[in-house]
C-alpha cells in the first residue's frame, strides 16, 4: 500500500509540477537605438503598481531577461547615456516566456551660447590719444626715404 501511495504521488507531482512553474511569465528582449544598433548595457526597468520594480541590465549584445515574474500588466522602460526611450511600453504578461524589443531614440541635446559685445572702442582722433605721436610734414617725409 506504501508503494501504491508513493506512486500516486510521484505521478501527480510529475503532472502537476510543470503547471505550477508554468504560472509565472518571463519578459526577454532586446534594447535597440532607431537605426537598429544593439545597445549594451541599458538599464530596462519592469515595473508594476502593487510591486517594487525589477531592473535588469542589457548584456554586451543589448539582451535583458526578468525571470519568474507574476502574470499582470507591466511597464516597461529603457535607459542608456545618451540616449532616451519616448514613453514607457505597457505589457500583459501571460504565464511562459514573451518577447518584447525596446526601442531608444538620441536624447536631444540643447546648448545656450551667450555672446557679449565689450570691446573697447577705439578712436582715430588724435584729440582724444593725448599720448599719440602725430607726424607731419618732414617727419613722415624721413619715413619714407629710410622705407
Amino acid at each position: 500500500m506504501a508503494k501504491r501511495t508513493f506512486l500516486c504521488c510521484l505521478l501527480l507531482d510529475s503532472i502537476l509540477a510543470p503547471s505550477l512553474l508554468a504560472q509565472n511569465a518571463t519578459l526577454r528582449g532586446q534594447v535597440r537605438d532607431e537605426s537598429g544598433a544593439l545597445v549594451p548595457a541599458a538599464k530596462v526597468t519592469l515595473s508594476i503598481s502593487a510591486e517594487p520594480a525589477r531592473i535588469s541590465i542589457a548584456d554586451p549584445k543589448g539582451w535583458y531577461s526578468f525571470e519568474s515574474v507574476p502574470p499582470g500588466e507591466y511597464s516597461v522602460q529603457a535607459t542608456a547615456p545618451q540616449l532616451i526611450q519616448a514613453q514607457p511600453v505597457d505589457v500583459t504578461l501571460h504565464a511562459g516566456p514573451q518577447t518584447l524589443t525596446l526601442t531608444l531614440k538620441v536624447a536631444s541635446v540643447s546648448e545656450r551660447v551667450t555672446v557679449e559685445d565689450s570691446a573697447p572702442v577705439l578712436s582715430t582722433d588724435s584729440s582724444s590719444n593725448a599720448s599719440a605721436v602725430v607726424l607731419r610734414g618732414s617727419d613722415l617725409d624721413a619715413l619714407r626715404r629710410s622705407g
